[in-house]
């Protein structure tokens, strides 16, 4: 009996010295790593295009027909606004400016050149007459201040022509700063619309009947869908591991979409490093090869490296 026992142990023994020597539990580090279990990237759903739309005039919101999340075509309907009262502005600002240029006809009309070169003509040859005693010293006296008034005459003329070429370029370029501001891409009459096909509204900042002033910022954002990019977080340990021109594989975190086979292509590295979450990362552009249309921006993802 303490012989079958004595030999139970040293079997016991010899297969767990085999079991510790063999390949599965060795830990020597040059084993290599098999290809897929190569770490995660995680990284964020942007676009490289986007609008801010704003308005720089007072204007009332009659109705907003969309809303966030919706996908537009160039030309769609987005809201309809009243700007009735910045276009009251604009037509008294022409009608000031009909005015300033009134004034200035008017002032160049009375021009009379001819008048003040005969009046110095008169009072040069009075000069002579009185040197030679043909003219009384009170006659030439008075013949000068004739044409010293005409002459003060034309001058206050060429000033107020000036004045009015001055008001009148002021007022041209206010109206055309008021006219500049209805003449934009996504403003279309009374209504705002989508600048470019496939733009995501990313944000709305009013709601119908929602005055403006014309200072409030970007009352709309849009995303150009066709300009849909990832950004990814690389590591600044793992970043030895990737290059220009790497194919990748995204993942949503959506179950629904994991059979979805969306790739793409590194295409830029930034040029420095930054700290996000306590981690030093390395932001990298992928260019979407194909599934693009799964992306929406602002959405977070898993990225793979794809082997050859």
């Amino acid at each position: 009996m303490k012989t079958r026992l004595i030999t139970i142990i040293l079997s016991l023994i010899i297969l767990m010295s085999i079991t510790s020597c063999s390949p599965e539990n060795s830990s020597n580090p040059s084993q290599k790593i098999p290809a897929n279990s190569v770490p995660v990237v995680y990284g964020e759903v942007k676009a490289h295009k986007s609008w801010e739309i704003s308005m720089d005039f007072p204007a009332a919101v009659k109705d907003v027909s969309i809303n966030e999340g919706r996908v537009l075509q160039s030309g769609e309907l987005i809201m309809s606004l009243d700007i009735s009262s910045f276009r009251a502005q604009i037509a008294s600002k022409e009608k000031e400016l009909g005015a300033a240029r009134g004034r200035l006809k008017q002032i160049t009309d009375s021009e009379n050149l001819e008048a003040l070169e005969l009046a110095k003509k008169s009072w040069q040859l009075n000069q002579a007459l009185y040197e030679t005693g043909g003219l009384s010293e009170h006659e030439m006296e008075i013949n000068k201040v004739e044409y010293l008034i005409k002459e003060k005459e034309e001058l206050n003329r060429q000033n107020s022509a000036s004045l009015a070429q001055i008001q009148i370029e002021a007022i041209e370029l206010e109206l055309a700063d008021m006219k500049r501001r209805l003449n934009k891409p996504f403003l279309y009459n009374d209504h705002v619309v989508a600048p470019v096909d496939n733009a995501i509204v990313a944000y709305l900042g009013c709601n119908s009947g929602t005055s403006l002033s014309g200072t409030e910022g970007p009352i709309i954002k849009l995303f150009e869908g066709d300009s849909i990019y990832i950004q990814a977080d690389i590591p600044e340990e793992s970043i030895s591991s990737y290059a220009i021109g790497d194919k990748m594989e995204i993942r949503l975190a959506d179950s629904n979409h994991s059979a979805t086979m969306i790739t793409g292509i590194i295409t830029v590295f930034s040029a420095q490093a930054i700290i996000k979450d306590s981690d030093v990362i390395v932001p990298a552009e992928i260019e979407v090869t194909s599934g693009k249309e799964y992306l929406k921006p602002g959405l977070s993802v898993d990225i793979y490296t794809i082997s050859d």
